[in-house]
């Protein structure tokens, strides 16, 4: 169980909610409504962690966009699955917030720190209908930020018991990604933020949302760690808001953005490293099969390891890609996921996502996927030692096979065989795709159906070439396969030893179905599949 006892605060730590004299007063009701507080939940001591942060409501549906650092931790890049969400009425916002909401885990970007999570309980635990519809405030183009434009920052600026607070500045410029060279990774100004309101949110004069209030830590001169504040743009977060959140609100004109390049300091095919103290970790763009990349990583602490993300798209057809790591002498290590970023480098067993790993002390790691699936493939170079490391990464491939047949019309792809939210499948077409097992759960591949009223029956199939299963739920994600008194929250399941399913569901309610092809047979068992609905 979720369900804890709540300490009693010998005293409230309560903030006076500065004016916004430039945005109307409905807007700032709706914005004290949107931003809430959240608390990650850690099963094994079945408690609230002892930090929070900020969090804001972005769709009807109850996404919610926050900092990884919030929900996870960055240097392991792992994360929490359930989240407290405090929420403050707009007509009470001297009192603290109370638990409203149970959030969940659905999507992140641990490179550049932010994170998505979804409201799908109420306090007790009970599911939240999926006719509820959430107070959500739009989201603006941070790229059109000037110098001078007026900002509001909104948040929790302490834990349990502190009251919602407002503060107002400017934007006082923009900055690369190191916090020094030229791109618009970063949005300086000069509004208060406490730590707290990390997640939380900035707004522009308009009342749409532009940026993430973020804490950092960065060493001085004298080698002391201070925490700064700075605003993780908006344009950022359509890496992980556009392929899960179906009706975000937009500012008008707004549409989904991509993250504006750094053009100075990511290093460029073919160039020689950059020297002295080697590149922190982040995500140094794409690597082309055939192609390699030479870069610096910087050395690793006692606490942190370093590293550095690159991505590889991968083709149908492919007999096997080849990722190698010349560490020039370095003990530097390797890890390779296909479809999302990797966010822990643990065991399986301990919560590691990976797809293949290498931490052993054999220098100049290297794996070979065997007929990869098409998609994105994401590879970390890794520095676990306390000195920079000189390396190149190369992607190579063998001979490959035919490609495959074009897909008829009306047919969409799953471009992952990793566990992944694929999207909207329209009445009367199909899905193909093929989905890997997974060593520690259940994978998954979920689709939703808009079904209009009025339909007679609506009718499911899914055939396979191994004993993949099929789950299907109306109004919201099926969060559990499992039998209904273990916590199963699907509709219809087939987990049957047969290799297809089918579902005929008479006078089907009009709204949102979501269906899932789910593969529990473990590691090395994948299986293409085809999904249709009529």
């Amino acid at each position: 169980m979720r369900l804890f006892k709540l300490a009693v605060l010998s005293a409230a730590l309560l903030a006076n909610l500065a004016p916004a004299q430039s945005l109307p007063r409905e807007t700032r009701q709706r914005i004290l409504e949107a931003v809430v507080q959240i608390v990650p939940f850690d099963p094994a001591s079945n408690q609230l962690v002892d930090w929070s942060g900020s969090g804001t409501i972005i769709s009807p549906d109850g996404y919610i966009l926050t900092n990884f650092h919030v929900i996870g931790d960055e240097a392991t890049r792992e994360h929490y699955q359930w989240h407290a969400v405090f929420t403050t009425l707009p007509s009470a916002p001297d009192q603290p917030p109370r638990l409203t909401y149970w959030a969940r885990y659905v999507a992140s970007d641990a490179t550049h720190d932010l994170a998505l999570i979804k409201i799908v309980e109420y306090h007790d635990e009970t599911p939240v209908p999926p006719t509820v519809r959430f107070t959500a405030m739009p989201v603006g183009d941070s790229n059109l930020l000037l110098p001078g434009d007026p900002l509001f920052v909104v948040g929790y600026p302490g834990i349990a018991g502190s009251t919602i607070t407002f503060t107002s500045g400017i934007m006082s410029g923009w900055l690369g990604e190191d916090l020094e060279a030229g791109g618009k990774q970063w949005i300086k100004t000069d509004a208060k933020i406490a730590r707290g309101n990390s997640g939380g949110a900035a707004f522009d004069e308009n009342g749409y949302l532009i940026g993430v209030p973020t804490a950092l830590l960065q060493s001085t001169e004298g080698g002391v760690f201070e925490e700064q504040f700075y605003l993780r743009p908006i344009s950022l977060a359509w890496a992980i808001i556009g392929p899960h959140v179906a009706n975000v609100q937009r500012a008008p004109g707004v549409q989904v953005q991509q993250p504006v390049a750094q053009p100075t300091t990511q290093p460029s095919p073919g160039t020689a490293p950059v020297t002295g103290a080697g590149q922190p970790s982040g995500n140094y763009g794409a690597i082309s099969i055939g192609a390699s990349r030479s870069n610096i990583v910087a050395a690793a602490t006692a606490e942190t390891l370093v590293y550095h993300t690159y991505t590889v798209a991968v083709p149908a057809g492919l007999a096997s890609l080849t990722i190698s790591v010349d560490g020039k002498g370095s003990d530097l290590d390797l890890a390779a996921r296909f479809g999302t970023e990797i966010t822990s480098y643990r065991t399986k067993e301990e919560g590691g996502d990976w797809d293949f790993l290498d931490l052993s002390a054999v220098p100049n790691p290297s794996f070979t996927y065997s007929n990869p699936p098409a998609g994105t493939l994401y590879i970390d170079v890794i520095n676990v030692i306390t000195q920079p490391s000189a390396y190149t990464v190369s992607v190579t491939t063998g001979p490959g096979h035919p490609p495959a047949p074009a897909q008829p019309a009306g047919t969409v792809t799953a471009n992952t065989a990793q566990s992944a939210v694929i999207g909207a499948l329209p009445l009367g077409q199909s899905a193909q795709g093929q989905l890997a097992g997974m060593a520690d759960s259940a994978s998954f591949h979920t689709y939703y159906v808009e079904v209009p009223a009025g339909v007679a029956q609506l009718t499911i199939t899914m055939s396979a070439d191994i004993d993949l299963d099929l789950a299907v739920k109306f109004g919201s994600e099926i969060i559990s396969y499992a039998d209904r008194e273990e916590g199963g929250d699907w509709l219809y399941r087939d987990n049957s030893a047969t290799p297809g399913a089918q579902f005929s569901i008479p006078n089907p309610q009009p709204g949102r179905w979501y269906i899932d092809v789910f593969n529990a047979l473990g590691p090395g068992q994948t299986g293409r599949y085809t999904l249709s609905v009529r």
